[in-house]
């Protein structure tokens, strides 16, 4: 049974509506992406609009993450070389970083190092997407997915401070799962409470089921290899301690997942171990203040 078609209590569905919108012109770009009658030139108007946008958005496509040797100078320029659909996730990923850059006292939340988790995750996606050949715009897809995987803690921290300090100790204390603990202590995971979040931001329907299966991908039903990929590069992340996600690693159903990408466990977990410090180094743009 998936968030959508379970009853969420009104705890979670307030919070969730509590929760910070996108920013208009953020609204707007994923608008006119999922819009099949839109064009690269209405998507370039909208993102010129906004200053801060266009300067975060440059600054991203002139990084090592890239690997682009000439400057690019225009938001048009980006476009045309990086096409809409990744220049929609820059804008997207900038304006979620930048909503949730800091945390309630009451939570005592790391959000460094739940930040640092969040990108080894999406980095370790978009390793993923690439051992499996998939085109460059669907494995900026993968990053952005493994980036937003927590959206849903971000929901119980900033929402629910005190709640998330107790779910955090009594996971802490008894070595209990995090997931069921949240869903004694809220009636809902921070998986499907992630879904709830997504569906209020006009995700698209790839990211939303990603965040919502990313700890059992076995129970995803369309975007298969992207709720896997997001489970075994968070679990990879947990285990070898890139920042903080906030569960116990865990090796559960990695080899279905596995079996679900068509690829061995050891030789996925072998290609993230060989090139994650690296890509690691070049992403760390989006976690640099003033650019993300």
């Amino acid at each position: 049974m998936t968030a959508e078609s379970r009853q969420p209590t009104p705890l979670i569905l307030e919070s969730v509506e509590r929760m910070p919108n996108l920013s208009p012109t953020v609204a707007k770009v994923l608008a006119l992406v999922n819009n099949p009658d839109s064009s690269a030139r209405d998507l370039i108007r909208v993102i010129q609009l906004d200053p801060v946008l266009t300067g975060k958005v440059l600054a991203l496509c002139n990084s090592a993450y890239f690997g682009i040797r000439k400057r690019i100078s225009s938001v048009a320029r980006a476009t045309v070389l990086l096409g809409m659909n990744t220049i929609k996730n820059l804008s997207l990923t900038t304006a979620v970083l930048a909503l949730f850059s800091s945390a309630p006292r009451k939570a005592r939340f790391d959000s460094a190092a739940f930040w640092e988790h969040s990108l080894g995750c999406a980095v370790g996606c978009r390793l993923i997407a690439t051992m499996l050949k998939l085109p460059p715009a669907v494995q900026e897809e993968f990053f952005v997915a493994g980036l937003l995987h927590d959206a849903g803690r971000l929901v119980v921290v900033h929402q629910l401070p005190e709640r998330y300090r107790e779910i955090a100790d009594a996971a802490s204390d008894s070595g209990r799962s995090v997931l069921e603990i949240e869903q004694e202590t809220l009636g809902a995971p921070h998986t499907e409470i992630g879904f709830l979040l997504g569906k209020k931001w006009k995700l698209a329907e790839h990211l939303s089921e990603a965040i919502e299966y990313h700890h059992d991908s076995a129970q995803a039903e369309r975007f298969v290899e992207l709720s896997a990929s997001c489970q075994i590069a968070d679990a990879y992340c947990e285990r070898i301690g890139i920042g903080a996600g906030g569960d116990t690693p865990s090796t559960r159903n990695l080899k279905h997942a596995s079996g679900q990408l068509g690829k061995d466990l050891k030789q996925i977990l072998s290609g993230l171990h060989e090139n994650m410090e690296a890509e690691m180094g070049k992403a760390s743009i989006f976690l640099v203040r003033g650019t993300s």
